[in-house]
């Protein structure tokens, strides 16, 4: 099931990956762990290959992705 995002949110994010956590498949979406408010969340594990959006904060993986957060803020995964 390929999962849905603001079409406005989609078109105002950059993404090298060509937004590949919206084809639904688990492979392509990193599990998110735990929220950092509302714009950030913690991945389980650093992101192989570079990512605009991954940070370390504090010793966590950490995502800003818009896409990856809104995912997680819609869906709840």
């Amino acid at each position: 099931m390929a999962l849905k995002i603001d079409r406005e949110l989609i078109d105002s994010t950059d993404c090298e990956k060509d937004f590949a956590c919206l084809s639904g498949k688990k492979a392509d979406l990193f599990e998110v762990t735990s929220s950092l408010g509302y714009n950030m969340v913690v991945v389980d594990g650093p992101t192989p290959g570079n990512c605009q959006y991954r940070v370390n904060y504090g010793g966590l993986h950490a995502c800003k992705c818009p896409i990856r957060v809104a995912i997680f803020n819609t869906y709840g995964k």
